[in-house]
């Protein structure tokens, strides 16, 4: 059984601006909910950001490779490849980009097995 306080008593207690906008109120009764991250959480987010760290080194060892390989690559691109002739068209570089990683793709591995 819960013991109210009496009416003077919780006016004198209640928040000034509780008290001016609801001068009946006897209590406030609060709901609210906090959510907290759980400790895997952050494991899971450091484990996502360290796969992504290495992956995008991957990416950029690659295209570096590639730049090395193909001399196409190494000079500065006009934008004029970068532009589509149609909605359905690849741009010309990348297509450019596709014939090259093909053609890494059927070189030996730099990579020993």
């Amino acid at each position: 059984m819960i013991k109210w306080p009496t009416q003077e008593i919780a006016q004198m207690n209640l928040p000034p601006l509780f008290a001016r906008l609801y001068p009946k109120t006897r209590c406030i009764m609060d709901c609210s909910e906090i959510y907290i991250e759980r400790p895997y959480a952050k494991i899971a987010v450091v484990e996502e950001s360290k796969l992504l760290a290495k992956v995008r080194i991957d990416v950029e060892r690659v295209i570096g490779l590639l730049q090395n390989k193909y001399t196409t690559l190494q000079s500065r691109l006009p934008i004029t490849l970068l532009k589509k002739k149609n909605d359905k068209d690849y741009a010309f570089i990348a297509k450019k980009l596709t014939v090259c990683c093909a053609l890494t793709n059927l070189s030996p591995s730099i990579v020993p097995f």
